[in-house]
């Protein structure tokens, strides 16, 4: 049957049409709310963004201290370098420590929802399924 440059106005019955099942595998699908998008979009938390903060401005303060030492090595005690100046970074540093060790016992909102999905695919079970063609 060849319907070129014709107008149809019957239904067509086509009996010789034959569609194949299919195997898939299937699984149920995390509902993702709103709130729970915007938590995974969220940058670091609190924590973390103090122990970024702390550790750079630490750095910035130690390399103003070591083009210090670094003058004087090739022109001596040209300045002086006080014994508080190599601490300061030091505790800098401690405090980014600090702060970081405490993001790690208080997980984030964002780390929270990761769980939360990570959980829903490990105990969704996958099903193998033949789908009769449609």
């Amino acid at each position: 049957m060849q319907f070129f440059n014709r107008t149809i106005t019957e239904p067509i019955v086509g009996g010789s049409a034959r569609i194949e099942p299919t195997v898939g595998s299937f699984q149920e699908a995390y509902c993702l709310y709103e709130a729970d998008f915007l938590r995974l979009q969220s940058n670091d938390s609190l924590p973390i963004k103090g122990a970024k903060y702390s550790a750079t401005v630490s750095l910035g303060y130690l390399l103003s201290v070591l083009a210090k030492y670094a003058v004087n090595f090739y022109t001596p005690n040209k300045y002086t370098i006080e014994q508080w100046e190599w601490a300061i970074p030091i505790v800098g540093f401690i405090i980014s420590l600090l702060m970081f060790l405490i993001s790690l016992a208080f997980p984030s909102e964002k780390k929270k929802v990761l769980k939360k999905i990570q959980k829903h695919f490990s105990e969704a079970p996958q099903v193998t399924e033949i789908r009769n063609g449609r």
